[in-house]
């Protein structure tokens, strides 16, 4: 399974709560073995196709939510 996949999943898993980026970064690093650096760019893909969308907290910092609607391609 892809890092972007996985991200996706993990997203999913979560709605409606949000997922801090950072906490996707550990993950990808401790449990996937990828870079922090790669899951960061694979977000941002994600948010690009409009499979998950960026919700900023009040430190400015990223957290990702589920879109309801269906990425039309996740790869």
């Amino acid at each position: 399974m892809s890092l972007k996949l996985k991200i996706y999943n993990l997203v999913k898993s979560r709605y409606p709560d949000t997922i801090h980026k950072g906490e996707i970064g550990r993950k990808a690093v401790l449990e996937w073995n990828y870079e922090n650096e790669n899951a960061g760019r694979r977000c941002r893909e994600l948010v690009k196709e409009g499979s998950i969308e960026p919700v900023y907290n009040e430190k400015r910092e990223v957290m990702y939510k589920y879109k309801l609607k269906e990425p039309q391609k996740l790869f």
